[in-house]
């Protein structure tokens, strides 16, 4: 797994951007767990996402 974030300023907010590369060398299942660990992935920036947004919301 590698990946990259970057924090940018966009109009008067900040934008949080990702982007990873899984990489799993298993003969014959290493494309499955690829896809299992990309979307786990996914799901756990989601919900932070969303967490944050809350946090964000009900702290100013």
């Amino acid at each position: 797994l590698s990946g990259d974030a970057r924090l940018s300023s966009h109009a008067e907010r900040a934008r949080l951007s990702f982007s990873a590369t899984v990489e799993v060398r298993i003969p014959l299942v290493g494309g499955k767990m690829e896809k299992f660990i990309g979307n786990q992935l996914l799901n756990l920036l989601s919900t932070e996402q969303e967490f944050t947004t809350e946090w964000i919301r009900e702290n100013r």
